[in-house]
This record gives C-alpha cells, sequence and structure tokens, in this order.
C-alpha cells in the first residue's frame, strides 16, 4: 500500500484540533481555507493517539489545539515526510474502528463536490446554513462550514455535543431565516427532531431544504421533513469520506420511490455500476489516505465497497454493506473489532450485530455463545467497557444467549442466520 511520495512540501505548519463544533474551529477552518502552507486536522472529541500517523505527515512544526490536554502542545515532526503544498484538511474515516484512517484533501476536492451537491438546488435561496453538531466531523467541515465560506452563507452551528438543546436552535432558525435555509444533519438528527416536537407544530416556521446524509432514509421520513418540519425541498446526499463526501443526491424535493433511496450521480464526477458497487472518478476523490500500512493514492478512483442498485431512472439506492460495520445514527463501528475487543478482556465468545432501529437506523446487539450464569452481570461490565472506549451508551439489552452460533457451508459464521436467531428469540 505504501507508494512513493511525489512532490516537494511547502507545508510550513501542522494544526491538529480535537473537539466539538465551536467558534474556535469555525475560526481555525475559516483561516486555514483561506492560507497557504498550513494543513489542519480535526480529530473526534474521543480520539486519543495522533502519533501513529506522525511519520506520514509532513516534516514540519505541529500544534496540538483543542480539547488534548497535553502539556507537550508543540513540537517538530522529525519523523515526517514531504506532501503537495496544496493539502489542506485532514479528516479521521468515521467508517471503522477496526482500520483507522486519517484522509487528506485539497481545496480542489471539496470545491468540487461541492460544486456538484449545489448543482441541484436553487442556490440563491441558501441565505443560511444550519449544521447539526456531529462527533465525525466529514459532514460539518465539507457541507458546513466550508460550503458557508466558500459561498458567503451564514453558519449556524449549535456548539457542544449534540443535545436537545440543538434541537431549539433548529427552531429559532427556523423562525428567523424566512424560507432561506439549507439544514444538514442525518436521519438520526431528524428523526429526534420529530420527536422533541411530538405533534406540537406552532413553532415551526418554513426552511427551503435540507441534505439528510450519513445514513439510510426512509421514505416516511421524508414525508414528515416535508409535513411536520415544513421543509419545502427536502434531499438526500450520499457518498463517503473518500470522496469529500459527495458521490451522489437525490434532488430538492423529489420524493423516494423507495426505502434508502440515494440519488443520482454529481454531475461533474464519472460514477460507474461495477459489481453492484460505485466506483468513482474525480477531482473530488481525496489526496491521499493513511493508515497502519503506510500512505495511499486514489489518483482520483475510488470504489465504494456498499453494495447498491439502480433503476432503470439512473436512480441508485442502498442494498447492503459489504463491511461488517455498524451505522448508528451516521455514525459507523467496525463489528468486528468490538467483538476482539470484549474476547480479550472478557475471553467469552460474541457476535456482533447491526440490528435495525427506529431512532438510529441501526443498533448494536450480541449473540453470546455458553451458559452464563451471571449473563446479566456480564453485559453490564461489557456496555461499561464500550462506553469507556467508543464514548457512546448502546442499548444495554440488546443480547441473547444461544448454545452455538450457526456456520455455514464453508464453516464460517452465519451473520445473517445470527440475526434471524436474534429477532426469533430476541
Amino acid at each position: 500500500m505504501t507508494q512513493k511520495l511525489r512532490w516537494e512540501s511547502n507545508i510550513n505548519e501542522v494544526l491538529i484540533w480535537k473537539g466539538y463544533h465551536s467558534e474556535e474551529i469555525s475560526c481555525l477552518i475559516k483561516e486555514t481555507w483561506q492560507k497557504r502552507g498550513r494543513l489542519l486536522i480535526l480529530c473526534p472529541p474521543h480520539w486519543k493517539e495522533i502519533r501513529p500517523f506522525l511519520p506520514q505527515l509532513p516534516q514540519c512544526n505541529v500544534k496540538l489545539l483543542g480539547d488534548w490536554g497535553r502539556e507537550e502542545d508543540q513540537f517538530f515532526n522529525s519523523l515526517g515526510r514531504d506532501h503537495h503544498s496544496e493539502v489542506c484538511f485532514g479528516l479521521f474515516s468515521s467508517g471503522t474502528t477496526k482500520k483507522r484512517k486519517l484522509i487528506l484533501y485539497t481545496r480542489e476536492n471539496f470545491i468540487t463536490s461541492l460544486n456538484g451537491i449545489l448543482s441541484f438546488f436553487e442556490e440563491d435561496r441558501i441565505k443560511h446554513i444550519f449544521c447539526y453538531p456531529q462527533p465525525y466531523h466529514i459532514f460539518g467541515l465539507s457541507l458546513g462550514y466550508l460550503l458557508s465560506f466558500y459561498k458567503s452563507r451564514k453558519l449556524i452551528t449549535p456548539s457542544g455535543p449534540y443535545s436537545k438543546e440543538s434541537h431549539l436552535d433548529w427552531l429559532q432558525m427556523s423562525a428567523d431565516t424566512k424560507k432561506e435555509s439549507l439544514v444538514l444533519g442525518t436521519p438520526t438528527h431528524f428523526k429526534d427532531l420529530l420527536n422533541v416536537l411530538g405533534e406540537n407544530r406552532s413553532e415551526v416556521h418554513s426552511s427551503y431544504s435540507c441534505i439528510v446524509g450519513g445514513a439510510g432514509v426512509e421514505i416516511s421520513l421524508w414525508e414528515n421533513l416535508k409535513k411536520r418540519l415544513l421543509i419545502e425541498q427536502p434531499s438526500i446526499g450520499y457518498g463517503c469520506s473518500e470522496a469529500s463526501p459527495g458521490v451522489l443526491h437525490l434532488p430538492p424535493g423529489e420524493k423516494p420511490i423507495v426505502d434508502f433511496s440515494l440519488g443520482y450521480p454529481l454531475p461533474n464526477i464519472k460514477v460507474f455500476y461495477e459489481n453492484q458497487c460505485l466506483r468513482v472518478e474525480g477531482k473530488n476523490i481525496c489526496h491521499c489516505i493513511i493508515d497502519a500500512k503506510g500512505i495511499f493514492y486514489p489518483d482520483g478512483d475510488y470504489t465504494i465497497p456498499d453494495i447498491v442498485k439502480v433503476s432503470e431512472k439512473g436512480c441508485f439506492s442502498f442494498s447492503s454493506r459489504k463491511d461488517l460495520i455498524l451505522n448508528r445514527g451516521g455514525e459507523k463501528f467496525s463489528l468486528e473489532n468490538i467483538e476482539i475487543l470484549i474476547n480479550d478482556k472478557f475471553k467469552v465468545q460474541v457476535i456482533a450485530m447491526a440490528l435495525p432501529d427506529e431512532r438510529l437506523g441501526e443498533e448494536l446487539g450480541f449473540l453470546v455463545m455458553g451458559n452464563e450464569s451471571n449473563l446479566k452481570d456480564l453485559f453490564k461490565e461489557i456496555y461499561k467497557l464500550l462506553d469507556g472506549v467508543y464514548k457512546r451508551q448502546f442499548n444495554p439489552l440488546n443480547y441473547l444467549l444461544v448454545n452455538h452460533f450457526p456456520v455455514n457451508a464453508n464453516e464460517k459464521i452465519d451473520r445473517e442466520m445470527c440475526e434471524k436467531i436474534f429477532h426469533y428469540n430476541g
């Protein structure tokens, strides 16, 4: 995977920031967008370690900003190497915790996606952008902060972690912006907003549009966005971190004809339907991907590992995932990595599953093999461990004891059958 770097470096500083959406990070992003010679890397709030990635970053001064809380907040990265001067932002992929990836982007990567996505909208109607807080910054950076700076639109984003108070900010925004707002969020954000409002629509004011992304969108949710939240023309976005992040878009106001509809390719990239997956060619594909194996350059060509379908009219919809990934409200976790973590700590065999969940889209569930007499106490400790590692509170009731795990003809765990067993007995 390691490839030889091909450019001289003109990057003279790397800023590595960790934390939640805030005025501080908004200023840093704007400065970096306008400035040459700086690479700004945004880390999720729960991120703990950056050192493994230092050998693949530029050899220059590094500053740790935000919530790191370290005494050593500035140092020279003597382990580093050269990078292209146009690399300006770095984000960690939310796609897996098993194989952590740091993705570096150029301005052109983001501009390509932004132009492609905006082509579906009446751009002049967007005067304000409301962005819900998210633990990973992929969606918020490119479609929130950067879109507002690139197009000189006002950005409204609640500070701190996502909470019920975020919806109060949305209500205030909908009252103030007079049908001139674009709202950005995951399905979970909008489902929570609907639950907070209940049947009370007296405080809701019309807004122009929204982009729902990060996880699958049901027809019923799209209808509620329009009828109950008074969003005139809801839209659905789909892509991946490596595509900065847009690939497909269901246009504003076009009602999905199936659950998990994804829309049509952005007009300024090329999308190929190969082996039920999407191969993307375009200038929106990231500059490079850094992981434990080294550094990889996609060179404008990347295959998304989701399995999709395409209609006769060219509209794509989501089918299933190739990876063992839990997509929990847009935040993704490696099921395999969770299994290894539990087995290493408790010496117990479990199968981690992504179970359907009305609010989050998917929630974590387990089959555990054996005849554990203290199963309830065991899972109290398991969820305590997961909370400590992932800073997330998973549903504490989603587990089931079985005598054995089902296997297929190749004597491998049959995960589809595991889910059926859980639903039948759970």
